[in-house]
């Protein structure tokens, strides 16, 4: 017996295929796949459904310098992100809205669906020429700080609140280390509507 959504999006009544009868209590989502109920969260839906992507940039960088991702989205879309920073030494990020700042090198996005044909339409760059910070949504820090630099250790600051970025907007994640050859990871999880 295959059933399938009579509605697209996959969601409303589902239609029995072999006899066209229809299943009345039904009126939820349905995995393209697997034609499992969907009870799921939103985030790991839109994986599902081939919308979720994944940048990491990961660097070694000294004292006072900053690793950094910089966020260009396009005119058409408004992705959701949720953004994670490590380091294996102390340091503060910064997460800000139309910073002064440019270029660098492109971070491939990975769809998260990896048999999934969809590509981000979003743009990502690492290592941008920065001039200041623009306006600072987030912030935290990483790491201890202590006195001795023996005594300081690594860590990381996961923002689990979901941002919804506006089209056409260059938004910049910034860490500056507080030691000497601190290793940064900064990883944006992000996905659009479909």
């Amino acid at each position: 017996m295959g059933l399938q959504s009579s509605w697209p999006g996959k969601y409303g009544p589902q239609v029995d295929t072999t006899t066209g009868n229809q299943k009345v209590e039904e009126n939820r989502a349905y995995d393209s796949i697997s034609n499992a109920v969907v009870s799921i969260d939103g985030t790991h839906e839109r994986i599902h459904s081939g919308y979720g992507m994944v940048a990491i940039h990961q660097t070694a960088h000294g004292t006072a310098t900053a690793a950094t991702m910089l966020i260009t989205t396009v005119t058409a879309q408004n992705p959701h992100v949720v953004l994670a920073v490590s380091a294996d030494k102390g340091g503060k990020w910064t997460f800000s809205e139309a910073p002064n700042a440019s270029g660098g090198s492109a971070i491939t996005s990975y769809n998260r669906d990896r048999s999934s044909s969809l590509t981000a339409g979003t743009t990502i760059t690492h290592t941008a020429t920065y001039v200041s910070a623009g306006t600072i949504l987030d912030r935290g820090v990483v790491g201890a700080a202590g006195g001795n630099p023996n005594s300081v250790t690594g860590g990381g600051s996961i923002e689990r609140p979901e941002w919804i970025l506006a089209a056409s907007t260059i938004y910049l994640v910034r860490f500056v280390a507080d030691n000497a050859t601190t290793v940064t990871n900064i990883r944006a999880e992000y996905y659009y509507e479909s």
